[in-house]
């Protein structure tokens, strides 16, 4: 019976025992969002897991459309059962336990194997009707770092958190294997990362550690021996290893805004540049530090300080005088160069836009200046595509939202491209959800 497939015979504890407190277990980091909201797989249980996301998909690409029951056609009784979500972009089927309705087509949801919650959309979730799909337990954790009281407060307000957390962020993405080790007391939700990165073993509560001591330098704490995480020691033995140019910005990178990197965050924004579904802007609503960051760089911009760039970089950031702005001097990241034109395409990082400057436009500004985290974003609707006549549907899209405020929510962000796929919600409307109701725009199987 469907009623019978509840929830309870899941949420078993699937942590590897360990009686050593040092141990280091071998882990897959699914998300790390910031130092207390990180999501982990054990690769104790991989094999198992890869099955059972085999066999799920095998299940549902043999039945037919009318055996499937999806979430509309169930009561609220029944959201305490076991759901599937249909990821279509990869063709998975995951684990899935409901939360609460979020909008007409929206639900809010917990991946049980992934560990983090989402918005998903009803035509993508499915009452389990397997029984089967209930004996592994579930696979994925949330996990916050090991820190003492005083570490938690004075990370908290720190007034570098964002850069460094997105150091972090990159470490954990481009790292080939990952470690957890939980804490002394044996608290079961803190933990210590390793992560293999470059050959080196980085210690991450270590690594923010010494973020908090040096704003300056961007220093790893690494083992001696690498390719032996049992190994590793907190002693002062370990090597320090600069890893200060690949991991935070120089004046090639852009610095996003750390709330971007929130999965399901909320937030207002006002929509900017629309030239599709796929392809707006957003910007943020003015806030005292962007006010203060402003007077910074207006000081700099006027003063005698102030230096041309003979030849600009594409990727690189700079000041810029910007006369067809109220407030002119404005900060831009070089896209791309037309050389009949001799003008830059410039993406205009704190204001939502893109614009062509000439070199003698452009200055250098200091590194303070170019890693504050810009107040804007390129973004496209999530699960929707336009129908035949994009033309028609960016219209009423740009009558719709643009200039306007707008409710954010994120759903996934890229940081090498500054792109977010995002819900809105403009005026109390779902603005996927209206193009969809009103033929402009399909939902993408």
């Amino acid at each position: 019976m469907l009623s019978d497939l509840d929830l309870s015979c899941l949420l078993q504890e699937t942590i590897p025992d360990t009686s050593n407190p040092n141990e280091k277990i071998p882990c897959i980091i699914t998300k790390y969002l910031n130092y207390n909201e990180i999501f982990v797989q054990f690769k104790k249980y991989r094999d198992s897991l890869a099955k059972l996301s085999s066999d799920m998909h095998a299940y549902y690409c043999d039945k037919s459309w009318d055996e499937i029951v999806f979430i509309e056609k169930t009561s609220k009784a029944q959201w305490k059962n076991l759901f599937i979500y249909h990821d279509h972009h990869n063709d998975m089927y995951l684990r899935t336990k409901i939360i609460e309705k979020f909008a007409d087509r929206k639900y809010h949801v917990l991946l049980l194997d992934l560990g983090y919650e989402y918005i998903a959309d009803k035509d993508d979730l499915i009452l389990s009707d397997n029984p089967d799909f209930l004996k592994l337990p579930i696979q994925g954790f949330k996990f916050g770092l090991e820190f003492d009281e005083a570490s938690y407060k004075k990370i908290g307000n720190h007034p570098d958190k964002s850069k460094f957390n997105l150091a972090v962020q990159k470490i954990v993405l481009s790292s080939t294997d990952c470690w957890i080790a939980f804490s002394k007391d044996n608290a079961r939700q803190k933990v210590d990362i390793y992560c293999k990165n470059n050959d080196e073993i980085i210690d991450i509560v270590n690594f923010i550690e010494q973020q908090m001591v040096s704003e300056a330098n961007m220093v790893v704490t690494t083992s001696k021996h690498p390719n032996a995480p049992v190994e590793l020691s907190n002693n002062h033995s370990q090597k320090d290893v600069d890893i200060s140019e690949p991991i935070i910005s120089s004046s090639s990178m852009m610095i996003a805004h750390p709330l971007l990197s929130e999965s399901f965050a909320q937030f207002i924004m006002k929509v900017k540049m629309v030239t599709s579904p796929s392809d707006f802007y957003l910007k943020f609503i003015a806030d005292p530090d962007y006010q203060k960051f402003k007077l910074k760089l207006k000081s700099f911009m006027t003063s005698d300080s102030i230096k041309k760039i003979d030849n600009p970089k594409i990727g690189h950031v700079y000041g810029a005088i910007a006369d067809h702005h109220r407030n002119k001097y404005i900060r831009v990241y070089i896209l791309s160069f037309n050389d009949v034109a001799n003008e830059y395409n410039c993406f205009e990082m704190d204001k939502g836009m893109e614009t062509f400057y000439k070199s003698s436009q452009l200055y250098e500004i200091p590194e303070e200046l170019i890693t504050f985290p810009a107040r804007s974003v390129r973004a496209s609707l999530y699960g929707i595509t336009p129908k035949n006549d994009e033309i028609e549907t960016t219209m009423e899209l740009q009558q719709l939202i643009c200039e306007q405020k707008a409710e954010v929510l994120t759903m996934e962000f890229d940081h090498d491209k500054n792109h977010l796929m995002c819900s809105l919600i403009v005026d109390d409307v779902n603005v996927g959800d209206y193009l969809i109701e009103n033929g402009f725009a399909n939902i993408i199987e």
